[in-house]
């Protein structure tokens, strides 16, 4: 790598790709797409909740740059683009195991199938190292969780719950994955698997669960779109880490507000 390489680490879905449709919006995508096309010195990543299948269809759909890496499952798996295919990143595959320690899959759906209102998703949603459930909208969400914490909390091993909402229907989404992995974890994989200078590293989000990558000790740009009470608690726990100057907050959303935070730090 040479002294003018970059890395941009960022979420797809409410950062890259947005939420709701227009043409503004993918002119938006098309200017990004030009300037990263223009600078052969950046390395993309995206890092995504989507699986594997998915995050390739939402490239294709929304004419994304190509990425050199890919973060797929929630943070849980690791691919390599070599040539025109990704392979995944068996070393990652590995830290995920130890991570996860005695653990398996099918073990932790066996044990939170007991739990009342929490549905296993398809399962094509299921991996080796991520369980994930549904809540029904209707119920109670933080009873359900409780429940599944202490359902989780019986069993032997390292695991922790992930939960968010999808903004379409209401459906409570739940993951369970090794413990300590997040977002943050697997940027700090990228950037040593990349080998970029941490001054040259950035990570774009839009949610809560990049909270962890905006902190992670890298340069971070939060797009416009994200929450008001997100923002606050990035500038709050910013503040508080000495992470205030590696904090960007765009005005632009989804992939002009990535765009904006890229120039700002001088790697487009």
């Amino acid at each position: 790598m040479t002294n003018t390489d970059a890395l941009l680490a960022t979420d797809m879905d409410g950062t890259i790709i947005p939420l709701d449709a227009g043409s503004a919006w993918e002119d938006d995508v098309a200017e990004f797409r030009g300037a990263v096309e223009a600078h052969e010195e950046l390395h993309v990543a995206y890092v995504t909740g989507r699986d594997f299948q998915l995050a390739l269809q939402g490239i294709a759909d929304h004419d994304l740059p190509e990425p050199d890496l890919l973060v797929c499952d929630v943070g849980t798996s690791v691919f390599r683009r070599g040539g025109r295919e990704y392979h995944m990143d068996q070393e990652y595959a590995r830290q995920m195991a130890i991570a996860l320690g005695p653990l398996e899959a099918g073990m932790i759906r066996r044990h939170l199938a007991a739990v009342t209102g929490l549905a296993p998703q398809p399962e094509d949603c299921q991996t080796p190292f991520k369980v994930s459930f549904y809540i029904d909208a209707d119920l109670n969400h933080p009873s359900v969780l409780t429940a599944t914490r202490q359902r989780l909390e019986t069993l032997e091993g390292s695991a922790q719950l992930v939960y968010s909402v999808s903004p379409q229907n209401g459906m409570g989404l739940v993951d369970v994955l090794p413990a300590g992995v997040t977002k943050g974890y697997s940027l700090r994989f990228l950037h040593e698997l990349a080998g970029i200078k941490s001054h040259r590293t950035v990570y774009a989000g839009d949610s809560g669960n990049d909270l962890a990558a905006f902190l992670a000790g890298f340069r971070s740009v939060i797009v416009g779109n994200a929450p008001d009470d997100l923002k606050e608690e990035v500038r709050r726990k910013g503040a508080e880490e000495g992470l205030a100057e590696m904090l960007y907050f765009s005005r632009r959303p989804y992939a002009g507000g990535v765009l904006e935070g890229c120039r700002h730090f001088g790697i487009l």
